[in-house]
This record gives C-alpha cells, sequence and structure tokens, in this order.
C-alpha cells in the first residue's frame, strides 16, 4: 500500500523549515471595497519582501532529493493545499511581520497536544490518524522549521520533515510500512502586511502551501488492485487530510497573533521560551 510524499529524508524527509514570511504594502484606490484590499493584500504576500532588521538567516536550507532506489516498484501518492486567513494587523511592536519572524520556539506552540518541542527548532508532530481502505495509519513526523530568505525579494517560514516513522493498526506492523517507504513534505508561509481600512483597522493576511509525496511498496493484498485505482484512492484520502489540517493550522496561527498581540503577559511569557 502506497505511503504519504515526505520531505526527503531516511524514512520521511521532509525539505528545510518553513522560513521567513513576507511583508508587503498594497497600494489601495480610493475608497476599495473589502474584497479588493483582501485581493490585493493577499497578492502581495508572494511579491514583497520582509524586514530584514529580524532576519536570522540569509541562506535557504536546500531541499534534498528523496532516495527511492532501496523501494520495490513503489507507488506514489501526493496532494497538494493552498490557503490564506486574513488577520487584523495590530502594527507598530506588534505588527503581523513582527510576529511572524519570532524565533520558532515563541510561536510555534499551536497544538500542545500534536506538537511537542524537541529544543531548539526542531518539533514532533503526531499526524491524526489516516484510514486507508479497514487499515489505521498513525504517522509521526519530525519538522524542522526555518526562516528562509529572510533579506531576498520573498521571504517565509519553511516547515521541513526530518524523519517519519509509522505505526497503526496490527496489520501495518506486520507490513513493516516503516521500512517501505519514502516521504518528502515541505510547508511554506507567508504574510502580508495589513492595509488601512476604512475603520482605521489594518487588514493583513497570512498565506501558505504545502506538498507532500509519498513513494511506499505495494505489499498484499494491496498488490492485486490495479495500481492507478489504488493512487488514486489513497491521493484523495491524504488530500482529504491536509485540506482539513491546513486552513485550521493558519486558523490556529491567526489566533495566536491575535492573543499576542492584544496581551502583554502571554507576549512575555512566550518571550521567555527563548532565554
Amino acid at each position: 500500500m502506497p505511503t504519504m510524499h515526505a520531505a526527503p529524508s531516511a524514512k520521511c524527509s521532509l525539505p528545510s523549515r518553513a522560513a521567513g514570511l513576507l511583508r508587503a504594502r498594497a497600494s489601495v484606490p480610493a475608497s476599495p471595497s473589502h474584497e479588493q484590499r483582501r485581493v490585493r493584500l493577499c497578492a502581495s504576500a508572494s511579491q514583497q519582501g520582509a524586514p530584514a532588521a529580524l532576519a536570522t538567516s540569509t541562506q535557504p536550507p536546500s531541499v534534498p532529493e528523496v532516495d527511492i532506489s532501496a523501494l520495490r516498484s513503489p507507488a506514489k501518492i501526493g496532494c497538494k493545499s493552498k490557503s490564506t486567513i486574513e488577520v487584523h494587523d495590530q502594527g507598530g511592536d506588534v505588527s503581523l511581520a513582527t510576529y511572524m519572524q519570532l524565533p520558532v520556539e515563541q510561536y510555534f506552540v499551536l497544538e500542545p497536544g500534536m506538537i511537542t518541542s524537541l529544543g531548539g527548532n526542531l518539533f514532533r508532530f503526531q499526524v491524526p490518524s489516516l484510514k486507508f481502505f479497514n487499515l489505521r495509519i498513525d504517522p509521526v513526523v519530525e519538522v524542522m522549521v526555518d526562516l528562509v530568505d529572510p533579506e531576498g525579494p520573498r521571504p517565509r517560514v519553511r516547515l521541513a520533515a526530518t524523519k517519519c516513522e509509522i505505526g497503526g493498526s496490527p496489520a501495518i506492523e506486520r507490513m513493516g510500512l516503516d521500512r517501505r517507504f519514502r516521504m518528502r513534505m515541505v510547508t511554506e508561509m507567508g504574510w502580508s502586511e495589513g492595509v488601512a481600512g476604512e475603520d482605521g483597522g489594518a487588514l493583513g493576511c497570512i498565506d501558505g502551501s504545502s506538498k507532500l509525496d509519498v513513494w511506499c511498496e505495494v505489499v498484499p493484498p494491496f498488490n492485486a488492485m490495479p495500481r492507478r485505482a489504488l493512487e488514486s484512492t489513497c491521493s484523495a484520502v491524504l488530500r482529504a487530510t491536509v485540506g482539513q489540517m491546513f486552513p485550521a493550522f493558519l486558523r490556529n496561527l491567526a489566533a495566536d497573533y491575535r492573543r499576542w498581540a492584544t496581551d502583554a503577559d502571554y507576549r512575555a511569557e512566550r518571550a521567555r521560551n527563548t532565554l
């Protein structure tokens, strides 16, 4: 049965961490509509850069290739996802740009039940169970988070898997799928600085994209299925899962920014994480 694409690594490697985010000022015509402001604002996130003052590195981590030479005729499955969420940018010292370029240990704490810090920019992520046919798969992925190209035209935050282990149903253990797959996953997030609206507020946005690729040997009884049907079915499962998880992650990120920007005690508590 095929498994999911992920970042290059021994098991399931994922390109370097999500790095830097985009900072942009959209020019707005007189009295633009809310939708016009949103479209222009979010479009600018992919074109303009973030302030260099907060940059911590100038060279993006390389994304290694996935070595699938040890796999026997693997099936390939995967999915892509994009999402954007609007955010009220508080500006000043608590701007969205400032938040997005915090040290990762300060803001990457959004799902304490699913994400565990391993120190520095490395985290362990317990992926929700996946159901392929009548089997349950429980992936555990180690992810690195990095600021990529903070001084370049398109700074961003990159999440990349460095290791992946697969558990789940007893049948999954018997199949030895943990040794029979390779994965690559890359998630990148950018931001757009708020544009002043008629109410004096500033509407910004966080946008992101995620790509997951998995190569997996096809073991009995799944080798009896047509390869194309098997890959299509498994890719649909991944697409549905990532399609739910990624927008939820961005919503949590936006909610955490709102709290960070408006609660001085919370900001101080988060800052202590880097001491």
